[in-house]
């Protein structure tokens, strides 16, 4: 044993050292050392070497994880065609992130193209090949209506799918329904309403009472191609029936088969669309456009104006505008495109569940029932879209415009479980999850939960007269955003497409719990999924337009990042420090040395 290990001698035989000067005697015994024993015995055992390099080991570790610490820790692998989705104007990325994930939980989501693409000038051929947009070989998602050959839209993330080749130019018909032409009508409660709210959210831009208008992106082969403002009126299309046709995309592949998706980013209230069908060259063909979801993956995203990508694109300083909504980065749409569920987002601002701030508004339960927001006649067919996952996020109208809250309380409750009761009741198999973030909003969820549950016990009690367990497929996640910084948020406090993210990435993991959703990406691209030529990847989306990491992201990755490591580093300086004490040693250069005088006496020169 080594003699400053054990007072001990062999056979129990004390050995008394002198610590202070070496002893050197020749002899056939060997010469006893202080520090390490008789010649022929190793100058350490295998277990005290073992241990020592096991020590150092942990101290290496914890050094390695330390350092590590302070890099990059936005380490989520995703796809990336390398086209510079995400991109301002052809500047660094400045808006695609990667951060919040889960410790374990590394599931891949990325943000698609989103910033307005001016569409090409190119003039539709008058002998070109027309698609209506009731043809069978299109693919239409979202909640519409058929008009003859025509199809009508106003709630928000309708997608219509179209596969073809023979053609370098695509075309579409777009006109606005006028389905809010109210809008205009009342500018005695709306110029002076927003010219309140410009004032108080200390907006900048000079449209303090907004023009509304719908819009549309367009992707081919998952690459942005143009943004097309409806903003035409129909009595110059009457006029000017031309001016209905908008170039979407220009200088295709004719030899190509490409997959085009036009995409309704605006809310219901912004006006509607007829969409009259799609123009290609003379000659070109059509094929039948593949589903891009998966069978039996379906989100539904009930909501206010955050959840249809509200003032998104925005910065502080910015208004409420048509061009500034984007539900293209909404976290219902990028949770449903990664995925690969096929999804519906009604949601609508300043509808309430029992209060609107708007006079000529109405509480949100009377239009989730429509098929379009704007027309009262149309009853929406739930069955032609059985959710799998309902998201809720109703309630931020309703306590926005509340004096007293406490007595406000009971009554949102009531209706919040009406909503629940109707959801249940149109998807009897479907997970219901509430995504709150505000305190109030909160505690309203929460009481409407508990008058749900209590209508369903009695519920039950009355049919089967024994108890039974109340609904168990309904759950509430609360959403963080305290401490965003201001880059997540677009205008009007909404969140922006980094807030989006974030809200997805926490979501995310709960759908993979809940319903054992595993992402497989599709050969069939969108503006999020692209071929099988996409590679996959480390992110590198937090930096700035200089390409320099963000000083909060960096600092709150590096500090999540220690604070998860911080056991594995415990666990290690405990093993390291319960071998010292074992051993009667509370140095750790020791080791060191012992180990050195372990290798001079393998090489023979101890």
């Amino acid at each position: 044993m080594y003699g400053s290990f054990d007072r001990h001698g062999r056979e129990g035989e004390e050995v008394h050292l002198d610590l202070t000067e070496p002893e050197t005697q020749d002899s056939d015994q060997g010469v006893l050392s202080p520090a390490f024993g008789r010649r022929q015995t190793p100058p350490i055992n295998l277990a005290n070497l073992v241990l020592g390099i096991a020590s150092g080991l942990s101290i290496l570790t914890i050094g390695v994880l330390v350092y590590a610490g302070t890099e990059n820790h936005v380490r989520i692998p995703f796809y990336s065609p390398g086209n510079g989705r995400g991109s301002t104007n052809g500047n660094p990325d400045t808006h695609r992130h990667t951060q919040g994930i889960p410790q374990g939980r590394m599931i891949p989501i990325e943000l698609p193209e989103y910033t307005s693409v001016e569409p090409p000038k190119v003039s539709y051929p008058t002998d070109g090949e027309f698609v209506t947009a009731v043809n069978d070989k299109l693919g239409v998602h979202g909640r519409h209506a058929k008009s003859g050959k025509k199809i009508i839209a106003d709630w928000s993330a309708t997608r219509i799918f179209l596969e073809f080749s023979g053609s370098t130019n695509v075309w579409a018909d777009l006109r606005s329904a006028n389905l809010t032409k109210y809008y205009s009508q009342k500018e005695e409660f709306w110029c002076p309403h927003y010219a309140k709210l410009y004032q108080r959210l200390n907006a900048t831009n000079s449209a303090y009472c907004p023009y509304w208008f719908d819009v549309w992106d367009a992707y081919v082969d998952g690459k942005h191609t143009g943004t097309i403002r409806v903003d035409v009126s129909n009595e110059e299309i009457k006029k000017d029936p031309a001016k209905a046709i908008r170039a979407i995309a220009s200088g295709l592949s004719k030899d190509q088969k490409h997959t085009l998706m036009l995409f309704k980013r605006t809310g219901p209230k912004k006006g509607g669309t007829i969409f009259g069908g799609f123009i290609l060259a003379k000659g070109a063909k059509i094929h039948q456009a593949n589903n891009p979801y998966r069978p039996n993956r379906r989100i539904e995203i009930l909501g206010a104006s955050e959840e249809n990508g509200e003032c998104a694109l925005g910065v502080k300083s910015d208004f409420y505008s048509s061009l500034l909504e984007s539900s293209v980065v909404s976290y219902g749409a990028l949770l449903g495109e990664h995925f690969q569920a096929d999804y519906h987002l009604t949601a609508m601002g300043s509808e309430g569940i029992v209060l609107a701030s708007k006079p000529d508004s109405a509480p949100y339960l009377k239009y989730y029932k429509r098929t379009l927001y704007a027309d009262a006649e149309s009853s929406w067919n739930f069955t032609s879209f059985e959710a799998d996952l309902v998201l809720v996020a109703n309630g931020i109208t309703d306590w926005g415009n509340v004096n007293n809250q406490t007595k406000f309380l009971p009554t949102f409750a009531e209706k919040f479980a009406d909503l629940l009761e109707f959801v249940r009741e149109q998807y009897p198999h479907a997970w219901i999850v509430m995504v709150p973030w505000k305190e109030n909003q909160i505690n309203g969820m929460k009481a409407g939960m508990e008058v749900y549950h209590a209508r369903s016990k009695q519920s039950i009690l009355n049919a089967a007269s024994v108890p039974q367990n109340t609904d168990d497929r309904i759950l509430l996640q609360v959403l963080k955003q305290e401490n965003w910084p201001q880059i997540y948020r677009g205008c009007a406090n909404h969140p922006g497409p980094l807030g989006h993210l974030n809200y997805a990435l926490q979501i995310a993991p709960t759908i993979k719990d809940l319903l054992g959703w595993e992402v497989e990406y599709p050969d069939t691209p969108s503006f999020l999924h692209h071929p099988i030529s996409s590679l996959r990847g480390k992110s590198n989306l937090n930096k700035n337009s200089a390409g320099e990491p963000l000083e909060d992201e960096q600092n709150d990755s590096t500090r999540s990042s220690l604070l998860n490591k911080l056991p594995l580093v415990v666990v290690l300086l405990t093993a390291f420090c319960g071998c010292c004490c074992l051993h009667g040693v509370c140095f750790i250069p020791h080791f060191f040395l012992a180990l050195w005088h372990q290798i001079l006496f393998i090489l023979g020169l101890h």
